[in-house]
């Protein structure tokens, strides 16, 4: 028995279409043999019909166009493309609206210290302040060291007499420097000065005896004169004849002291001297009407006396005075009185 083509077709229920499945066995879906005709099975391997097939008839026109099938599900996404060339540059936009200011920042950490900047102009000079008021006295200054004996003086100095007191207990207990009483109740007395260092005996001043005047007429009684210095005590004379009384004399005008308020002395106006091993330096300070005889009473600031930098007193000479320091000055010294006792 020859074997001829069969093809099958197959109906799918579901689609609406067939399949045609060209087989080459002549033992199909139990059908033993077949002639040499061509047949066709269908419906799922089921034989139903049998249909002679005829040879291959031209292509048919091209039917209608089927209706739009539905949506299919979307497939998943591809791969990620190459990049694409560079676009052209867009046109500038117009310009947006100003934005809200934002909250302040913290504050940053501290800058480096900056560069010291130029010096500024001289400012215009202040005016001159009120004078400010007087400061309270101060403390008694301390005792200063005892200076070296002086040389001898001449006879005669003049002292302008306060008063005459019976004892030295008598004595007032502050007055002004330089203030002279006589001491005792009968000539000779003793002559006492008050300065810095309290009050000092300065020694029976007697005159020198006279010579007997001869006896002059009696006078009137004059006005009690002002009490005269008492002179240094001069030699026994030899005795004379008793003489007549003279007339009474007039009554001298008294010496004046010399008084200096508030010295200056320069800066570094103390310059070396040798003339006390304890105070190497010394400064000459002018005065107007000193001379060499006179004898000096030097008053220093509270300060100062406490510091104990200056010898107490100083020595005179014509025109001036020499004070003594243990060093040199750096800054002015002022000196609150001197009093020159003539």
């Amino acid at each position: 028995m020859s074997v001829n083509q069969v093809e099958v077709l197959i109906a799918d229920e579901q689609s609406g279409t067939n399949i045609h499945l060209p087989i080459a066995s002549t033992e199909t879906a139990g059908i033993a043999s077949f002639d040499a005709v061509d047949f066709v099975i269908s419906d799922k391997g089921k034989v139903t019909s049998l249909q002679k097939v005829g040879p291959q008839g031209p292509i048919g026109p091209t039917g209608l166009r089927g209706p739009q099938g539905e949506q299919g599900i979307r497939g998943d996404i591809g791969p990620q493309g190459p990049i694409g060339p560079q676009g052209i540059q867009g046109i500038k936009g117009e310009q947006g609206i100003r934005g809200d200011i934002g909250p302040q920042g913290p504050i940053g950490p501290q800058g480096i210290q900056g560069i010291k900047g130029d010096t500024g102009v001289q400012g215009v000079k202040g005016d001159t302040g009120a004078q400010g008021a007087t400061g309270a006295q101060g403390p008694q200054g301390i005792q200063g060291i005892q200076g070296r004996k002086g040389d001898t003086g001449a006879d005669g100095k003049a002292y302008e007499i306060t008063d005459t007191v019976a004892t030295v207990g008598d004595l007032p207990a502050s007055p002004e420097l330089g203030t002279a009483y006589f001491v005792g109740t009968t000539p000779p007395r003793d002559v006492y000065t008050y300065g810095v260092d309290g009050w000092t005996n300065q020694g029976q001043l007697q005159g020198p005896q006279g010579e007997q005047g001869p006896q002059g007429v009696q006078g009137e009684t004059g006005p009690q004169g002002i009490q005269g210095i008492q002179g240094i005590q001069g030699e026994q004379g030899i005795q004379g004849e008793q003489g007549i009384q003279g007339i009474q004399g007039i009554q001298g005008e008294p010496s004046e002291n010399l008084k200096f308020i508030n010295t200056e002395i320069a800066v570094n106006g103390f310059v070396a001297d040798t003339t006390y091993t304890e105070y190497p330096f010394r400064a000459s300070v002018t005065l107007s009407g000193v001379t060499a005889s006179m004898f000096p009473i030097v008053v220093f600031s509270p300060d100062d006396s406490y510091s104990g930098k200056f010898m107490n007193r100083g020595e005179t000479y014509d025109g001036g005075l020499y004070l003594y320091s243990t060093e040199t000055n750096a800054a002015t010294v002022t000196v609150p009185m001197i009093l020159m006792l003539i």
